[in-house]
C-alpha cells in the first residue's frame, strides 16, 4: 500500500481572471493561518511557497502554482515528499521501533487533506470574485 500523493489541481477557462490578484488572495489565505509564505512571479505565472510551522502538524512545504492566461489557467497545490517518505520508512522499519514515523506521516496527511478542502473552496470562490472585478 502506497501513501497518497497530495496534489490538488483546478483548471478554469473563459473566466478572464486577474491572476495577480488571485495570487494575493492565496498568499493571504495561508498568511492568516500563520504559515510562512513567499510569492515568486515568473513569466506571468506565480509560485507560492508555503512553509508550515510545527503547530500546523503538516510535514514538509506546500507549493502552489498559478499558471496560464487569464482565460485559461490552473491552480495546483502539491506537497513535498516528506510525509510520503515518513509513512514508507515507518512501515519499512516498523519492526525496529520506527512505526511512529508512519503515524506522524498519516497525521500530517490528514491535516493536509483538511487544508486542501478548505483551500479548494476558497480558491473557487476567489476565482469567481477576481473574474468579476475586471
Amino acid at each position: 500500500m502506497h501513501a497518497k500523493v497530495n496534489t490538488l489541481e483546478m483548471r478554469w477557462k473563459g473566466m478572464n481572471a486577474d491572476l495577480s490578484r488571485l495570487s494575493e488572495f492565496i498568499y493571504e489565505f495561508f498568511k492568516k493561518k500563520e504559515f510562512s509564505v513567499s510569492v515568486v512571479k515568473y513569466d506571468g505565472n506565480f509560485r507560492i511557497i508555503v512553509k508550515p510551522r510545527k503547530f500546523h502538524g503538516i510535514l514538509g512545504n506546500i507549493l502552489v502554482l498559478v499558471e496560464g492566461d487569464p482565460d485559461d489557467f490552473c491552480v495546483r497545490m502539491t506537497q513535498t515528499n516528506l510525509t510520503r517518505n515518513l509513512i514508507f520508512l515507518g512501515r519499512l522499519f516498523g519492526f525496529l521501533g520506527f512505526g511512529f514515523l508512519a503515524v506522524k506521516g498519516h497525521k500530517s496527511e490528514e491535516k493536509l487533506d483538511e487544508l486542501e478542502k478548505e483551500f479548494k473552496d476558497f480558491v473557487s470562490y476567489k476565482v469567481w470574485e477576481v473574474s468579476r472585478e475586471k
